[in-house]
């Protein structure tokens, strides 16, 4: 909470006088930390190791044609809003067999498996011992009607239940980000983005941690929030916190600044390699650079997908009517597939054997599938044309540029940002190649992103502190690849001798999080916290001249670290 006067100064001082791990545990009980994903949602208290991961989407009962739908980014509203970039199913081919000559995969000639249309299935999902497969989430009760059970249906289930809902259920499955950005369109306005972000948090905070509305009004939340958010989406998320969920503070800052906390540095090359987007942006004595950053449109799930692409091209799947664009539990079966068993490795085939089971209702069809080229996913990267970019999904963006409650904005300034920012939405302008006609691939971006430093001693720098966040960062082989790649491509560069990734000091997906842990305990003064107060009321921050809610205050509020270390 905020603290104020001379028993504000007298807390200081106290706090001061603590050891670390002291001061995490007294004043980390203070805080929420949230750390918001296009496909997880990270939240826990400040004195806790590591926070609840639970599947950022929600599923509302529905009582139209009793089958269940995805409204979020695979099938529904967004689906009409793809943006398709100028890559053939040709030049796929092509780059695979570019690929695994490169990493010494043998060709597409090894024996697949032989699989018979009676086998056919409509998905699957990988064995978890934690798991019951006969279990039935989405029920709530069953009740007596006319001398007959009958099922009666939850309103809203969240997380990984949800993921499980099976597509013959009336329920409407959403998520409220997509590819790094709230995922508004026509069809799923901002209205019901924030209402389903609510439903879901308040799920985590009262089911999971225990932590009643009530006691949210004690506490401060620190949003750690996305690279690639934008003034007007802090702001909702913002309001979420504070109107919604009724924390007494919030405080904003970037994840690749978080990130740096996280490790225990103050600079480096922030790689942030999330489900769907990656991105990449230098971050100098915890300021981020916006100059250097660059934006990829994929990430771990677009892996998973050509790996599912990957052993059908060798004949070696035998669900053959899986789709993780349409069906959930088929993208959770892929996820956990290449988490266990992909890798970047050179000199040979990486192969692996994996129990796949059937999740066709009362069926227990259990296959056991040999994965083959397991390398060459991941390898998809550093060569994007392995990634199908013709299914790549963005929000359209217009509306953010029309906000009634900014009064500093010039309409012309306005303008010209939206079309740049629908440059960034139609053709990811900044990651792109030099020829404009497809995407620039990861190392290439690691090499642009740091050359846009200009000075020789900058990049220098970041080149020998390159810091890999997310959960693709988990990936075996992944730190070498990243280096030899980049150590070819500046080869021709004077000065730079050295290419380094740092190694992490906690579980990568987690980093951003645990550097909010630091941010928060760390920012004594609190100069920087919005009350909750003074967003209500008109988003007036008392007795100064600041206006929360207009763009170039809320951008220095929610992009400005101030963190007492005396």
């Amino acid at each position: 909470m905020a603290e104020g006067g001379g028993g504000g100064a007298k807390a200081m001082d106290y706090y001061k006088s603590l050891q670390p791990t002291q001061l995490i545990a007294e004043r980390g009980l203070e805080l929420v930390v949230i750390n918001p994903g296009s496909s997880n949602l990270r939240v826990g208290l400040g004195s806790w190791q590591d926070p609840v991961v639970v599947p950022h989407c929600v599923a509302w009962h529905s009582a139209g044609n009793g089958k269940c739908e995805d409204s979020g980014t695979r099938n529904g509203a967004i689906g009409e809003q793809m943006a398709t970039l100028p890559v053939l199913r040709r030049d796929r081919e092509e780059m695979c067999l570019k690929v695994e000559a490169l990493l010494g995969v043998p060709g597409n000639d090894t024996n697949g498996m032989d699989v018979s249309k009676e086998e056919v299935v409509r998905g699957g999902y990988v064995k978890c011992e934690q798991e019951k497969k006969l279990e039935l989430p989405w029920t709530q009760v069953m009740e007596r009607a006319n001398d007959e059970c009958a099922p009666v249906y939850r309103r809203c289930i969240c997380g990984e239940e949800a993921l499980r809902i099976p597509a013959s259920q009336p329920y409407v499955l959403r998520r409220p980000m997509c590819r790094g950005r709230l995922n508004v369109s026509p069809q799923y306005p901002m209205q019901q983005v924030c209402d389903d972000m609510y439903a879901i948090w308040n799920w985590v905070l009262a089911e999971k941690m225990l932590i009643s509305k009530a006691g949210r009004r004690n506490l401060s939340a620190v949003l750690v929030v996305p690279d690639t958010f934008d003034n007007r989406e802090v702001k909702e998320v913002v309001s979420v916190l504070l109107r919604d969920l009724e924390f007494h503070s919030v405080v904003v800052h970037q994840e690749c600044v978080s990130a740096t906390f996280g490790n225990g540095v103050s600079s480096a090359c922030v790689v942030q390699m999330g489900a769907q987007v990656t991105s990449i942006i230098c971050v100098e004595d915890g300021v981020s650079i916006s100059v250097s950053q660059k934006i990829l449109p994929y990430g771990g799930e677009d892996i998973s997908r050509c790996l599912l692409w990957v052993q059908q091209r060798y004949g070696n799947w035998p669900l053959l009517k899986t789709d993780p664009l349409t069906n959930s539990l088929d993208m959770t079966m892929l996820d956990r597939l290449k988490q266990a068993h992909c890798a970047l490795s050179v000199g040979g085939d990486l192969t692996a054997t994996a129990d796949v089971f059937s999740c066709t209702p009362g069926e227990s069809d259990l296959y056991k599938v040999t994965l083959v080229a397991l390398n060459v996913p991941p390898a998809g990267l550093f060569y994007p044309s392995l990634l199908t970019p013709e299914e790549r999904m963005f929000p359209p963006r217009s509306w953010y540029y029309s906000d009634h409650e900014d009064m500093l904005v010039d309409p012309v300034e306005a303008g010209m940002t939206a079309f740049s920012n629908e440059q960034f939405t139609n053709g990811h302008s900044s990651a792109l190649s030099p020829s404009g006609n497809s995407l620039l691939g990861l190392h290439e971006a690691i090499v642009s992103s740091v050359l846009s430093m200009g000075r020789l001693d900058l990049k220098m720098k970041f080149f020998s502190s390159i810091l890999l966040v997310g959960g693709v960062a988990s990936t075996p082989g992944i730190a070498e690849f990243i280096e030899d790649k980049i150590v070819h491509t500046v080869s021709h560069q004077e000065g730079i001798d050295k290419v380094e990734v740092l190694s992490n000091r906690a579980d990568p997906s987690i980093l951003s999080w645990k550097g909010g842990v630091v941010l928060g305990v760390l920012d004594f003064s609190r100069e920087s916290w919005i009350q909750r107060s003074d967003w209500i009321d008109g988003g007036l921050r008392v007795g100064s001249s600041k206006k929360y809610k207009d763009s170039l205050s809320l951008h220095a509020q929610a992009f400005w670290y101030n963190a007492v270390l005396e």
